[in-house]
């Protein structure tokens, strides 16, 4: 490996601010384990939701589900304080409708002050 470097060779360096809660805003990033959910009618699942937190967002996270059919409901929507993660439980009654649906998740916080 000596003839891998020296003064015939050219070198790029980058130089960026370290990554650190100063530099980087408040927030968050959801994530689901699956892609796809199978939900029988009278039946209920869980899913995990996990929420990456950066830039020192602490708070609690509202998740809103849409797209939801009818007769299906979800429970466990919110990611407590300085929590990683919940176990929200999508639940079906005996009549909903049989079909595909694409569900859209999203969630809600609030950036502190720091007043």
């Amino acid at each position: 490996m000596k003839s891998r470097g020296g003064e015939n060779f050219a070198y790029r360096l980058r130089v960026a601010p370290a990554p650190n809660k100063t530099n980087v805003p408040p927030g968050f990033r959801l994530r689901f384990p699956e892609r796809q959910i199978a939900l029988a009618r009278g039946q209920e699942v869980k899913v995990r939701v996990t929420a990456e937190r950066f830039g020192g967002f602490q708070g609690e996270i509202d998740l809103v589900f849409e797209n939801l059919s009818a007769g299906v409901t979800a429970t466990g929507t919110k990611i407590a304080r300085q929590k990683p993660n919940t176990d929200v439980v999508l639940k079906t009654n005996g009549s909903v409708k049989i079909g595909l649906t694409a569900l859209h998740a999203h969630g809600r916080g609030e950036i502190e002050s720091t007043k």
